[in-house]
């Protein structure tokens, strides 16, 4: 069993409605962690997609605000990743008081085992993300993934829809189309294996299912 998740970090709408269309494609169940009020979201496939929030909580003091704008455009929603994974146990019992179920801030590289916080909250590391794979300079090759992490084991993957969108291969397209935004088409990568590749061949996977992260805690 594993777990397919997002950040949507505030993607445009097209972007977002690119990825969540090829999760419908192939039937894949998906959690989303927001950062702003999308249609594209707001408007989506509850049965295939659970809706966490994203907050940025960065540079502020505590994340109360932030966490209660979120609540008010996601109410149902059960789960929060923090943007920059910023967490400690105030902001952690203040994700609690708003009635939030899990947490997933903790990013350990090709290893995942969720436990219980002093709080009754789940505490759900992921063990793979697009951009960390990037940064470690590995391929996108599935005979090099296979090296690394074991896609008929329990994992819990996280990507973001702009490196889908653009089918990153480096860092470096990344960088130069967040700058130009409005010409998002022209740096797709259409030649080299990106991370839109490995999230097809993910999604093609039939070995195992995908839940979404309440479920997982819930033991379903």
């Amino acid at each position: 069993m594993s777990v397919m998740t997002m950040d949507i970090d505030w993607a445009p709408d097209v972007v977002i409605e690119y990825t969540l269309s090829l999760l419908e494609k192939y039937g894949v169940k998906c959690t989303i962690f927001a950062t702003h009020k999308t249609d594209a979201l707001l408007f989506c496939n509850r049965d295939l997609f659970e809706i966490g929030i994203h907050p940025n909580i960065l540079n502020a003091i505590d994340c109360n605000d932030v966490v209660e704008e979120l609540l008010s455009i996601y109410p149902e929603a059960k789960g929060v990743r923090s943007h920059g994974l910023v967490q400690g146990s105030k902001i952690c019992n203040q994700f609690a008081n708003h009635g939030l179920e899990y947490v997933s801030n903790y990013l350990i590289p090709y290893y995942v085992k969720p436990f219980k916080l002093w709080n009754g909250m789940y505490q759900v590391p992921y063990n793979w993300e697009d951009d960390v794979h990037l940064m470690y300079g590995y391929s996108y090759d599935i005979i090099d993934i296979i090296d690394i992490i074991d896609t008929s084991q329990f994992n819990i993957f996280n990507f973001h829809p702009i490196h889908i969108y653009l089918n990153t291969d480096i860092l470096e397209r990344y960088e130069e189309a967040k700058n130009d935004i409005d010409n998002l088409e022209s740096y797709r990568n259409k030649k080299e294996k990106g991370i839109e590749d490995f999230f097809t061949m993910l999604l093609e996977n039939k070995q195992q299912p995908y839940n979404k992260m309440v479920e997982t805690i819930n033991g379903e």
